[in-house]
């Protein structure tokens, strides 16, 4: 049944290469494939860094977006009181 699953996904690889990158670079597919791999299903990937590394990625993705858009909300939230 799980490698079932597995066949109907559309690998990054076997898309165009821009869509692709997308598909491989965005945060919500890092985390999709650390937790397959977390949970002992692994999804073949195309041999990416990015894909070799989800699980740091999974981790990494929140920090650098947190990172970025919590100053900016906090400045937005500070210029409403005035």
């Amino acid at each position: 049944m799980i490698e079932h699953e597995v066949e109907q996904l559309t690998l990054a690889r076997d898309m165009l290469d821009w869509l692709g990158a997308i598909a491989m670079w965005n945060p919500v597919s890092s985390t999709a494939n650390a937790i397959r791999e977390l949970f002992g299903n692994p999804v073949p990937t195309g041999g990416s860094w990015i894909e070799q590394n989800a699980a740091l990625m999974a981790v990494a993705w929140p920090v650098l977006i947190t990172v970025i858009f919590l100053p900016l909300a906090v400045g937005k939230f500070r210029n409403l009181s005035r």
